[in-house]
């Protein structure tokens, strides 16, 4: 009998707490990374049903992606070109080409959203915020 009471009440708190995710809607965004990353550059992206356009404001350098929502409300982007492997690759590099980072939107306030691109729960590549313009 606990246990049946324990997994409703599990149930129950998973559902009381849920997020709603809130995807990007379409428009023209800029994204500015925090100052300790002022390394990475500023985008430009803008989003139209699921797609995304980037552009690099120091090269101008575009490249297209699919948008994805992940189950806890986190933003991946998939590029639509295909990695190409390298003959003698290192295994090591081909699991990280692999690998996917992705957005975790921290807060939204109107039209600023605050983020953090991971590559794992553990590993944080930058942070900082997209506005859309």
């Amino acid at each position: 009998m606990k246990i049946i009471v324990l997994l409703i009440s599990l149930l129950i708190f998973q559902f009381s707490y849920s997020q709603d995710c809130e995807p990007l809607e379409n428009g023209k965004y800029k994204l500015i990374p925090n100052k300790q990353f002022e390394i990475y550059p500023e985008y430009i992206f803008k989003i139209k049903n699921g797609k995304l356009i980037s552009i690099d404001l120091k090269t101008h350098k575009r490249q297209k992606f699919t948008i994805q929502t992940n189950r806890d409300c986190s933003l991946s982007f998939y590029s639509t070109k295909k990695h190409k492997e390298v003959p003698n690759e290192l295994e090591i590099t081909k699991i990280l080409n692999r690998q996917r980072s992705f957005y975790t939107i921290k807060r939204i306030s109107e039209n600023k959203y605050e983020f953090i691109n991971r590559v794992d729960l553990h590993i944080m590549i930058y942070d900082g915020m997209m506005i859309k313009l």
